[in-house]
């Protein structure tokens, strides 16, 4: 009692105080609770309310009552009992009963994966983190596109850890978006410069879908269908790559960039050339301007895939001359996060390629007093206005790590990127003249921060590795790949040099790269002339008190969930709670790059062997693939997968795809990319599927019908009493139910899509499980299937998937997606075990 007593501070003001911990009592068999109350009489001194006890024996213990769930929930039960009684219904089961078809509502318990009692904040990080220590990243000089990099604290503690940037809606309306508008004009101002091309967008799921977007863009304003791809290229972009280009009937053929008559290959039917730079062995190509005139000359467009960072010391994009540039953002302040997020980029040479061009694009407009304002604009090439005519699906993008790296170049500014690369290069060059004194060959000449070196004794050389717990790469060819980044201390070079038998002390190394000329790029043709980052924002807030001040000021001009709720969809419905995103920024979860070794990474391999048992619990599906990186990247993943498996069958006329006319404008898009021909579905006079129009459409279309798209709930909703009759009639006429998923949290713990007679779904952890929107992105949608389904999930071509490499169904640069943000998903269902989802979730209905 003491210590409760001595760390309760009493006010003067006040005459009452009550505690917060409650006692139990207990007297033979009567349990009683009462809070314990402190009164001050007229002298301040302090008089204790007894308590009536007879009982001589007495247990009294604290009780922690901190219950996430309760706190998790937006209304008290006051206010829930009143929209009950608003709405006409005694209680939630009355609502839920009356909504919910007394068909598909859920027969069997759930518990059987998914503990049925959640836990405490502090017992979720705990095990969480436990968890996380399994993981044993190594120090990696991988490259293939992902490097680890400095986060200044000052952006993670002002902007990745602040609900004020975390939690908004995606800025379709200005008036209350002006903050993250002008963060992501820098955003595309910083990507405009450094490619050296006019226009950009405000990001991309990563590079490699962004290389998808470029050749599917090549081939709409040409009206060509062969694009020649670098053979240089990182594997995953070429997976990607021949993912989109298989079912769009393009002609994707390889190009050796190298090849003294690489002219010779240019045709009349070549819409595009796509080539990395430097490429995946850190070459840098001689003479490129005057492919990129020859490309030119046959009408063909040049798209270059572009590491951001070189791009501070290498010509840009457009002093070559190429069309297209893309890339990913991830060296500009962004954790390697075992794959993501990470925002890829856009950027084309003119208007004429911008309307083509996907995603969103800031624009800067005015408003009714003429004052600057932004917006979003050139919104006619959306999926959410053209539907199956958009440019691509994409909804949510990776607004918020986009954000996060336009700050960071404003934060550092020009000089001093120049100063980081340069420091990366110094080094690099400096490793390569050291080999060949060592009489140890070095691939290429010219590179920014990529060796590739022979292979020496590889049985002696892992060990090595394995003593110095570092990772390199391994080329398919028997090859050595080492890449250096901005983390990259002298101990780590002296740890390279061991491995190949050069014995330098740190000292000596620190001496020699002191006296070390100017970096090769500088003396080279490579050279960048032209001036990138020259505008104020760029070269103002290189303090951290301009930095905080000037991202504060930009999020007070916007609406998040510090302010308000955001009625506008469930990606921002929601809670997204403090200690599920405190994980994110764990070293062990941070810092390990997406293609190490998988024993290094048990860790992450528990997380997502939960989540897939938790969500297959939770849907009724039987397998899921957790690649997807948004909701619509989901959604195309499922329609490969049904397209595969109607092609495994022979049944390739199946391409007809019916999608009611109140879909989410997603639904089309994705229809229209996987090659399926959207036929729509009339609504009734209440907004729900015409089923007689289906049933018409389906006997129409029976031999060529693949599937429907339904949305459920509706978009305006509803729960369609009739759905169980829809997916049995598209069954009837071979077909597949893709059920979107992106109304689920009305859906989780009451009924199961898995259940009744839906085949496939994605499910968007940014909606029912909490992962924040960040004002349009990051989002994961992983995709849930029946087993009939499961062989058509997408693959990977480094890291196995179900145990094997694939090239096909490849749909993420990564094999996990945006692996970082997984957890959150982890801690969501953790806390709130089943008990706690039923009785959060349907809370939704109020």
């Amino acid at each position: 009692m003491r210590r409760v007593f001595n760390s309760t501070k009493l006010k003067n003001s006040s005459s009452v105080n009550t505690l917060p911990t409650l006692f139990i009592i207990r007297n033979q068999s009567r349990v009683a609770s009462s809070p314990l109350q402190i009164k001050n009489d007229k002298n301040n001194s302090l008089k204790i309310q007894k308590f009536p006890l007879k009982n001589n024996n007495i247990n009294i213990r604290q009780i922690n009552s901190d219950c996430f769930s309760d706190r998790h929930k937006g209304p008290c039960e006051l206010e829930k009992q009143q929209m009950l009684r608003y709405l006409g219904f005694k209680d939630l089961d009355e609502l839920t009963n009356t909504n919910v078809p007394e068909s598909i509502r859920l027969r069997e318990k759930l518990g059987k994966q998914i503990p049925e009692e959640g836990v405490d904040e502090s017992k979720m990080l705990n095990e969480l983190g436990e968890i996380a220590s399994l993981n044993n990243p190594y120090k990696t000089f991988i490259g293939m596109g992902f490097y680890d990099c400095i986060v200044p604290s000052v952006i993670v503690k002002n902007m990745l850890q602040n609900a004020g940037w975390t939690s908004p809606y995606t800025p379709y309306q200005p008036e209350i978006a002006q903050g993250r508008l002008e963060s992501l004009l820098n955003f595309q101002t910083m990507i405009s410069d450094l490619t050296g091309l006019l226009f950009a967008n405000a990001s991309l799921l990563d590079e490699s879908t962004a290389c998808a977007e470029a050749i599917a863009l090549a081939v709409r304003v040409t009206k060509k269908r062969t694009i020649l791809y670098d053979t240089g290229l990182h594997p995953q972009n070429i997976g990607v790559m021949a993912t989109r280009s298989e079912p769009m009937d393009i002609n994707f053929q390889p190009l050796d960039i190298n090849d003294g008559n690489v002219n010779n290959k240019f045709g009349d039917n070549i819409a595009a050339i796509i080539l990395q730079y430097p490429n995946t062995e850190g070459l840098i190509y001689e003479d490129l301007d005057l492919l990129v005139q020859y490309a030119h000359k046959e009408k063909i467009l040049v798209i270059m895939v572009c590491d951001l960072l070189s791009l501070t010391l290498l010509r840009s994009a457009g002093d070559l001359g190429a069309d297209i540039a893309v890339g990913s953002a991830q060296r500009f302040g962004l954790p390697l996060g075992y794959g993501g997020p990470h925002a890829g980029f856009m950027s084309v040479a003119n208007l004429a390629l911008a309307r083509q061009m996907p995603g969103r694009i800031v624009g800067v407009s005015r408003d009714q007093q003429g004052n600057i304002a932004y917006r979003l604009t050139l919104q006619t090439r959306e999926q959410h206005i053209r539907r199956d005519k958009a440019t691509s699906n994409i909804c949510t993008a990776q607004a918020l790590p986009a954000n996060i790296s336009a700050m960071y170049a404003i934060y550092h500014g020009p000089n001093r990127l120049v100063y980081i690369a340069k420091m990366i290069h110094k080094a690099t060059s400096f490793l390569s003249q050291t080999l060949k004194a060592n009489g140890i060959q070095v691939v290429h000449k010219c590179f920014f921060d990529t060796l590739k070196i022979p292979p020496l004794n590889k049985q002696l050389f892992d060990l090595k590795c394995e003593e110095k717990r570092i990772n390199v790469r391994n080329y398919t060819d028997g090859y050595i790949g080492i890449s250096l980044d901005e983390t990259t201390k002298i101990g780590d070079i002296c740890d390279i040099l061991y491995l190949f038998d050069i014995n330098i002390c740190e000292k000596e190394i620190k001496n020699k790269l002191m006296e070390t000329s100017t970096p090769l790029i500088g003396n080279s043709l490579h050279s960048r002339h032209s001036t990138f980052l020259t505008g104020h924002v760029f070269n103002s807030y290189h303090s951290e008190t301009q930095i905080i001040r000037y991202m504060k000021r930009l999020e007070n001009k916007d609406l998040s969930l510090v302010h308000s709720m955001i009625p506008l969809g469930s990606c921002t419905m929601k809670l997204n709670a403090s200690c599920e995103l405190i994980p994110i920024s764990w070293p062990k979860l941070a810092n390990i790059h997406p293609f190490v070794p998988t024993e290094q990474a048990k860790g992450y391999s528990k997380i997502f062997n939960d989540l897939e048992r938790w969500l297959c619990e939770l849907t009724g599906y039987d397998k899921f693939s957790l690649q997807p990186n948004s909701g619509a990247n989901g959604e195309y993943a499922g329609m490969l997968a049904i397209r595969g498996y109607f092609h495994s069958k022979g049944e390739s006329q199946r391409n007809i795809c019916l999608i009611p006319v109140s879909a989410h404008g997603t639904n089309p898009a994705t229809a229209h990319m996987a090659n399926f021909k959207v036929v729509p579905v009339e609504s009734d006079k209440h907004g729900n599927i015409n089923f007689k129009d289906l049933s018409a459409k389906c006997e129409r279309f029976s031999n060529e019908l693949a599937c429907a798209m339904i949305t459920y709930p509706s978009t305006h909703g509803v729960f369609e009493s009739q759905i169980k009759d829809v997916c049995n009639k598209i069954h009837e006429h071979g077909g597949q139910v893709y059920l979107d998923g992106a109304n689920f949290n009305a859906q989780a713990c009451l009924c199961r899509p898995g259940d009744y007679g839906s085949d496939i779904s994605h499910f968007n952890l940014h909606k029912t499980f909490c992962i924040p929107h960040g004002g349009g992105g990051p989002g994961m949608g992983p995709i849930g299937v029946k087993s009939h389904l499961a062989p058509f999930l997408p693959g990977h071509p480094i890291i196995p998937q179900n145990g094997e490499k694939r090239y096909d169904g490849v749909v993420g640069g990564a094999p996990w997606g945006s692996a970082s943000i997984l957890p959150i998903t982890w801690a969501y269902i953790r806390l709130m075990g089943i008990s706690g989802s039923k009785t959060c979730l349907p809370n939704g209905y109020t």
